[in-house]
């Protein structure tokens, strides 16, 4: 049997049911994301809005790692791709005429309504990975910030006034 979602140890600990020896011995940390990466450029418009909207967000709760960037893309491209067939299926409808080669004609569903079910069912997935769901939010503990340091905060200050 599939066993669910595994708690991050912090609150397994928090819960008193830590155990060490479950625990990994060199858990893989990905590095955080510094400052908004720009939309890749072959991203259409619709996935550049998304790029920008769902990088910006994640980034202002910590959540953006490096790593997270390529499969970022993929939701934008599915996301568009999910917009677009949504646009053309408005236009044209869920059924089309189709005439074959001996000029009979029939009704069939567009190919239209297939890929807006595999956009959406791409998007989706990786939506839930990401936390981009009201579902997948609950379940997500947002990481802390690193708190600066006196020194830093002084720079910081300095830097604006010159």
């Amino acid at each position: 049997m599939a066993r669910g979602r595994q708690k991050p140890n912090e609150v397994k600990k928090l819960h008193g049911t830590f155990r060490a020896s479950e625990e990994s011995k060199n858990p893989f940390v990905p590095d955080r994301m510094d400052g908004q990466p720009e939309p890749p450029g072959d991203l259409d418009e619709t996935g550049r809005l998304i790029w920008n909207g769902t990088i910006k967000e994640l980034n202002d709760k910590g959540m953006l790692y490096n790593i997270d960037i390529p499969l970022l893309k993929v939701y934008c491209v599915a996301y568009a791709r999910m917009e677009k067939a949504h646009l053309q299926l408005l236009k044209d409808g869920e059924v089309i005429v189709e005439v074959n080669t001996r000029g009979e004609t029939r009704q069939v569903v567009s190919p239209w309504v297939t890929i807006w079910n595999k956009s959406f069912e791409a998007a989706s997935k990786l939506a839930l990975q990401f936390g981009l769901t009201p579902v997948s939010r609950n379940k997500i503990e947002i990481p802390e910030k690193p708190k600066e340091d006196a020194i830093s905060l002084l720079l910081k200050q300095k830097k604006g006034n010159a």
